[in-house]
């Protein structure tokens, strides 16, 4: 995971509360469930899926993040980073509007956060239908594994079904129960599924058939 870049942004730190002009937006989970990047441009972004994987368009490579809330300001608190290694970096987070947040890294650098458009694209090279056979989660410690098979799906939870895919569309059908699902590929080993409410959440490939 890349580090932050250091001479991104100046801000005073009044900047860090907006209480003064009545401008106070909380900091919670859904405010942070999105692409954000480092630079008013939104190249190589990193991306805070809801259930609680963040992707690195730079490299890759994907951490667990979890969030917690300064219980004396709503607009502040924590990100947690866990890499697969084990590894943590926990980090200051502020509000400033609905679109910019303030961080300040292990090194103690303030820097600013840009929320991106979500402009996730399937990729053509690697969404075919095979591309999807294998094992998938939502966690980087693969819990709660959905496998799919050439002639059907199985989930750890409990459960199989079959499924259809093609341009980017996944069907599954548990018995009755029927769901459709968009599929963006970030690259061969993760993607985004979007659901009919356009929930966006993000999946790595596991190790294992």
């Amino acid at each position: 995971m890349r580090k932050l870049k250091r001479s991104l942004i100046v801000i005073p730190i009044l900047s860090w509360s907006m209480a003064a002009f009545g401008q106070t937006i909380p900091l919670s989970r859904d405010y942070m469930t999105e692409r954000w990047a480092d630079d008013r441009q939104c190249r190589a972004g990193f991306i805070f899926f809801s259930g609680g994987m963040l992707y690195s368009e730079l490299d890759g490579r994907t951490a667990k993040w979890s969030l917690e809330i300064d219980p004396k300001r709503s607009d502040f608190g924590w990100v947690t980073l866990t890499h697969t290694e084990g590894k943590a970096l926990r980090m200051r987070v502020g509000t400033v509007n609905p679109k910019t947040a303030l961080l300040t890294n292990h090194a103690g650098i303030l820097s600013g956060l840009y929320r991106c458009p979500f402009e996730l694209r399937p990729i053509a090279r690697d969404g075919s239908r095979d591309a999807l056979i294998g094992r998938w989660a939502r966690t980087i410690a693969c819990d709660d594994v959905m496998q799919f098979e050439p002639r059907r799906v199985v989930s750890e939870a409990g459960g199989s079904g079959t499924w259809s895919y093609a341009s980017g569309r996944l069907n599954l059908s548990y018995g009755k129960a029927a769901q459709k699902l968009r599929v963006y590929w970030l690259d061969r080993n993760h993607i985004g599924m979007t659901d009919g409410q356009g929930a966006v959440s993000g999946y790595r490939r596991c190790p294992g058939r």
